[in-house]
């Protein structure tokens, strides 16, 4: 940082301190010792300040800074193919800690005293002009209403392997109580009344786990429309923002039947705790977006279009709960080499789950391979190129299923007798046999490719 702006940042930077604990209509939340007293801790507090069409979001992190006196962390510029600038005034809250740059756009040389606690604070704005469409989803959402972001592109942190074990405090006691919070890692409905205290406990969110988990956790907090309810068995909380031609209960329902259908595919219920966003575009018609995070997904879809729409997008989503969170650790840097397993895999379950159930007429489902077939050669599209190899690998011997979820699985340490969440096929050597094997798909030859129930050629 350069010497002749540090001390007007550091006034900056308490002043939001101030403001962060005048906002707060409780105290700050109070949070108990992780039980793995070795791993990093991290706290974030978060306060709104600011006009219907100026609010930041400030954000204050609080981590035990190396016994080097110098750490490197990671900050926001980058996710989901968008270039970020969302936050501002990156800046220590003491004297005696410093920020540099360095070449690397994505990265701050912290200096502090050894050892001691360090305390980082910046702030959040909305880094575009104009009405909130596709894909402004994907940057943090800071509107005087609402604000909807994700761990990968609001969230400084230590620099640190994404697998690293961590414990993440939340605290949300600076955002107004009339307010709902809710997020990957719990819910808080909002007050009746400015006056009224919001439950505290309900914004003092805790998480102990991977950090992956929390760069791919899901943060929504504002006038949303909080309900709870239950898929089969199962807790799960509905968000939702803005007028729609349809009700909040449709909602809940096409929740429930989609996403019960994924679980039932998987036999998997394993879930505590599950929570859906649902808000609008700005445009009328033809525009949405579903992302699936940690414990959660989102949906975004034009403001008049019908329910209907979402149907594929539902299943799409919920099933990347499995494909891929719950197939094991990624290696590092190969996530956009196998992407084509991700989505194009999920992509071509998520329309055959809808189609067995119904949802969705077979027409749609040819039309969309066929589309995928015609584009396959010499595309590098990870959806067009998954939708493809995935049929393929269903009809090959179920000895070969495994290979993809299994060497996912060692490389996680999990070792030759480690337990698979599922099995998948890798990835052919050559991409040309799949070509020479995929010709255009006629409803028969769709229809033919399901030969026993929903999940067998998933299973072991």
């Amino acid at each position: 940082m350069c010497k002749n702006f540090r001390g007007r940042y550091l006034a900056v930077g308490i002043a939001l301190h101030f403001v962060l604990a005048r906002n707060a209509i409780v105290a700050q939340c109070t949070f108990s010792p992780p039980a793995a007293a070795a791993r990093p801790v991290l706290l974030y507090r978060f306060g709104v300040n600011g006009e219907r069409d100026s609010t930041t979001l400030g954000v204050i992190l609080e981590f035990t800074g190396s016994a080097s006196g110098i750490d490197t962390v990671s900050v926001p510029v980058q996710w989901a193919g968008e270039r970020l600038q969302s936050m501002r005034r990156l800046r220590a809250l003491d004297a005696d800690v410093e920020i540099d740059s360095i070449a690397d756009h994505a990265l701050r040389i912290v200096k502090h005293p050894p050892g001691r606690r360090v305390r980082l604070a910046y702030e959040l704005r909305r880094d575009w002009t104009g009405a909130l469409n596709h894909p402004y989803e994907f940057h943090p959402m800071i509107f005087g209403g609402y604000i909807e972001m994700t761990g990968a592109n609001a969230l400084v942190r230590p620099r640190f392997d994404i697998y690293t074990p961590i414990a993440a405090e939340f605290d949300w006691t600076g955002v107004p109580a009339s307010w709902a919070v809710a997020t990957s890692f719990g819910t808080a409905d909002h007050a009746a009344s400015s006056s009224v205290k919001a439950p505290q406990a309900d914004r003092c969110q805790t998480f102990n786990g991977p950090w992956r988990d929390v760069s791919g956790a899901l943060f929504a907090a504002g006038d949303f429309r909080v309900h709870r309810f239950t898929i089969g068995t199962k807790p799960a909380v509905l968000a939702i923002r803005g007028p729609w031609a349809f009700t909040d209960s449709a909602v809940i329902a096409e929740i429930q039947r989609n996403v019960g259908l994924v679980r039932a595919f998987w036999h998997d219920d394993n879930f505590p705790y599950f929570l859906v966003t649902w808000a609008p575009f700005d445009r009328d018609h033809g525009s949405s977006d579903g992302t699936g995070f940690t414990n959660a997904l989102w949906i975004f879809m034009s403001k008049l279009d019908s329910l209907s729409t979402q149907t594929t997008q539902l299943t799409h989503e919920a099933f990347h709960a499995w494909d891929p969170r719950r197939m094991g650790q990624e290696p590092d840097g190969e996530e956009s080499r196998i992407g084509w397993f991700h989505e194009g895999f999920t992509t071509y379950y998520a329309d055959e789950i809808a189609y067995r159930a119904g949802l969705i007429p077979l027409e749609s489902v040819v039309r969309r391979a066929n589309r995928d077939l015609t584009n396959f050669e010499g595309s590098t599209d990870s959806y067009t190129r998954g939708d493809v190899i995935a049929p393929m690998a269903r009809r090959r011997d179920s000895r070969c299923v495994a290979r993809y979820s299994f060497a996912r699985r060692r490389h996680a340490g999990h070792g030759a007798n480690g337990r698979r969440a599922a099995n998948a096929r890798s990835h052919p050597r050559d991409g040309r046999s799949v070509h020479r094997a995929a010709r255009p798909s006629d409803a028969s030859r769709i229809d033919g490719r399901h030969d026993g129930a929903a999940g067998s050629a998933l299973r072991g």
